[in-house]
């Protein structure tokens, strides 16, 4: 499963209408947590990749940055990442 190949980092996975969002792993080694971050920056949409060495979410374009949550911790990022519902059914889906 993913959580168990992710290595505990967010992984970049594809959502329902194709838009890129980060799957979380969970806390306290929980397998996932019920929500993902959408990955595009929201100053200018870029994508923000997690950042291992900061464990913040950075976008390459103007220096925006996320923490874990998706909170704006430096702009000029003017709003969090949006978050999106995520849930296992049976099957691994």
């Amino acid at each position: 499963s993913w959580a168990q190949t992710s290595g505990g980092l967010p992984g970049l996975v594809q959502g329902l209408r194709g838009e890129p969002f980060f799957l979380l792993p969970g806390k306290d080694g929980g397998a996932l947590r019920n929500y993902a971050l959408k990955a595009e920056c929201t100053h200018l949409g870029c994508i923000a990749p997690w950042d291992q060495s900061t464990k913040r979410f950075v976008c390459p374009c103007h220096g925006s940055q996320y923490d874990e949550e998706g909170r704006v911790l430096r702009g000029p990022a003017p709003t969090a990442l949006a978050l999106a519902h995520v849930s296992l059914i049976a099957g691994d889906k």
